[in-house]
């Protein structure tokens, strides 16, 4: 089945299969799913709530397959914030607020009168402290000047202010402010949703509320990892020739986007190794066009 998988992956995003894919007679013996750091898809349907993820921002890009300097291209050429979606208690925010990138986090799970989510989240921003104190700590499209170790303090606690504007408790299906209003067409140059949307998402669910939603609030891109949902039935909805496809190209097109599959540069070769569930490695990007 992954080897399977992967010829058709490779067919979808233009390159052919290449000599390691075996014969089903030689498939090794992989890991189960629960050895795979991702939850099966029955487990995703039955609580959506329960994977946070990752926190930090370079694993979130780099499984994307985009960077910073993407980003804040994106940001400055059409004067529109980042959203990003399912945030949970990701420091992506705050990262791209130290590299003069408005984020905004959405996830249905905050109670924005209760203080214990940014207790949680200065944790989290903590353990970044060393990487953003140190010079060159950063790779090709995440560099950034360091702080002065003894600003750290004082930059979080302004961070954290700002952030606290910029939370809001919504669904991917209804992307709304923290007053409750659904937020204007375009609001965003670029969505992002990590490990989240749509794959804690039932697929009727992602393909008839909440990608039109994303792409309705986004000027530029959106970009989801993995493309995968979590079903019922067909949970790789990529897949040419299958009816969630089909439905996929119907809501991208009517839309006025376009859809390119891309391979994950991180989990490539998880699931070519088993190491990760099929489908895991492709990254959907949409860009609006009209």
């Amino acid at each position: 089945m992954i080897y399977h998988l992967r010829e058709e992956r490779e067919r979808l995003l233009g390159r052919p299969p290449g000599p390691e894919v075996r014969a089903s007679s030689e498939k090794p013996t992989g890991p189960d799913l629960g050895d795979r750091g991702e939850p099966p898809a029955e487990q995703r349907l039955r609580n959506p709530f329960g994977y946070r993820g990752y926190t930090a921002a370079e694993p979130i890009l780099s499984n994307m397959g985009i960077s910073f300097t993407e980003l804040k291209n994106d940001h400055d050429r059409f004067g529109k914030p980042v959203l990003d979606v399912g945030a949970s208690a990701s420091t992506l925010a705050f990262e791209g607020a130290y590299r003069d990138i408005r984020v905004f986090m959405t996830d249905p799970t905050y109670d924005l009168a209760n203080p214990i989510f940014f207790k949680v989240l200065r944790w989290n921003i903590e353990k970044l402290k060393d990487s953003y104190t140190t010079p060159q700590s950063f790779g090709p499209g995440f560099e950034v000047k360091p702080l002065k170790p003894e600003n750290w303090d004082s930059y979080v606690d302004l961070a954290i202010q700002q952030l606290a504007a910029n939370r809001f408790k919504c669904l991917a299906s209804e992307i709304r402010n923290q007053q409750g209003a659904r937020m204007p067409d375009r609001s965003f140059s670029t969505t992002l949703a990590h490990t989240s949307v749509p794959e804690y998402s039932p697929k009727e669910v992602f393909l008839q509320q909440q990608l039109p939603e994303l792409l309705r609030v986004t000027e530029h891109r959106v970009v989801l990892f993995p493309l995968v949902t979590a079903g019922p039935g067909q949970e790789l909805i990529h897949l040419a020739g299958s009816k969630e496809r089909e439905a996929l190209d119907k809501v991208v097109h009517d839309l006025g986007f376009t859809m390119e599959l891309r391979q994950s540069p991180t989990y490539t070769s998880k699931v070519a190794n088993a190491e990760a569930p099929p489908g895991f490695d492709i990254v959907g990007v949409f860009v609006r066009k009209r």
